[in-house]
């Protein structure tokens, strides 16, 4: 039996290896760490308001604004679990968005992001992140 969690990390996955585009929404001409979320979100059928400038303010509230608008919740950070949204600093005042997608090959955690200097969606070890949030899609349709 395939679980929300099982959808979202399936969904993650299957952009590894996507162009990187800053702003992008769109998996065919490339995404970034938001586009991720609006991906998953979008094919779960749920309506998000998606504010694209949200990059443009780092460290801003509006990266937890933004998740609380889509009726996501915020966690526990001991809570972590596969499928869950984690809000990363990137720098002392930069932020970023990633899916946490359990443990992967040998037994290692892995994270599903989309960075500018990978020029792609990748998949890497969730090791020496510093995450400052965690947050869960919602349940049901928004």
């Amino acid at each position: 039996m395939h679980t929300r969690a099982d959808e979202i990390v399936a969904l993650a996955r299957s952009l590894e290896h996507v162009r990187y585009r800053r702003r992008g929404r769109d998996p065919a001409t490339g995404i970034d760490c938001g586009g991720v979320l609006q991906y998953i979100w979008r094919t779960l059928g749920f309506s998000t308001h998606d504010n694209i400038t949200y990059g443009d303010m780092p460290g801003h509230p509006i990266f937890f604004e933004y998740l609380h608008k889509a009726g996501c919740i915020m966690i526990p950070k001991r809570e972590l679990a596969s499928g869950d949204i984690l809000v990363i600093a990137l720098a002392r005042r930069q932020s970023h968005f990633g899916i946490y997608l359990g443990l992967g090959k040998d037994h290692v955690p892995e994270l599903c992001h989309a960075l500018i200097k990978d020029r792609r969606v990748t998949v890497v070890p969730f090791v020496g992140f510093k995450v400052r949030a965690v947050f869960r899609f919602p349940e049901g349709t928004v």
